[in-house]
């Protein structure tokens, strides 16, 4: 009787053994398939990524093109606007952007001076102060007041719009750029309203030849 509980016992063991032999080899079989799922869903990440990697190469590299091609467009329009350049007086013409203008130093100057050297006094102070300008530490407005006006607000004025026009357009070299600019409006001109210009200039000598 003991032998056959001993067999009896050692009989149920083979079958547990087996039974967990096979629940291991059922999980081991779900989880290799969830590993390569998730393995699968990790390459189609990939893949994916590697295609918005080269959607935004794409765009950076057409965005980059467009922006040449309207840089180049640009300088074409302003070297054209020059050759009908009638100063502030057109609608669309040129502006230096930065460049500080000499009237107010001369007006300033003949305050103190005769004609002739208040030319040449205020020419030599405009430079001075444009070299200025080019220096990126330099701190101009400090005004000072004499009764109810600045002494040379005039001069004043041209400095400041020379220095915001140079931390707009170019505030790491801080050289003069030339732009295209609507006088009419007081603003930078549109690629668009600067051909519309040059068609017009251009219909107008017609006309004149005729």
């Amino acid at each position: 009787m003991a032998e056959n509980l001993k067999y009896t016992l050692s009989e149920e063991m083979e079958k547990v053994e087996r039974v967990m032999t096979e629940n291991l080899k059922i999980l081991m079989k779900e989880m290799n398939k969830k590993l390569e799922e998730k393995h699968e869903e990790m390459e189609e990440t990939r893949r994916d990524l590697r295609g918005l990697e080269n959607v935004n190469t794409f765009l950076y590299n057409r965005e980059r093109e467009s922006s040449d091609e309207l840089y180049e467009a640009r300088k074409k329009l302003i070297e054209a606007l020059r050759d009908f350049s009638g100063g502030e007086s057109c609608k669309i013409g040129v502006k230096s952007m930065g460049d500080l203008d000499e009237k107010p130093f001369v007006k300033a100057c003949k305050q103190r001076f005769s004609n002739e050297e208040a030319e040449v006094q205020g020419i030599r102070l405009c430079s001075k102060w444009k070299e200025n300008l080019k220096n990126l530490s330099w701190r101009p407005f400090k005004c000072v007041w004499t009764g109810d006006k600045s002494e040379g607000e005039e001069v004043v004025n041209a400095v400041k719009t020379a220095h915001e026009e140079l931390n707009e357009f170019c505030p790491n070299c801080r050289y003069i750029v030339p732009v295209a600019w609507n006088y009419e409006q007081g603003r930078q001109a549109t690629l668009g309203e600067g051909i519309a210009h040059m068609a017009n200039q251009i219909n107008t000598l017609k006309r004149k030849r005729t």
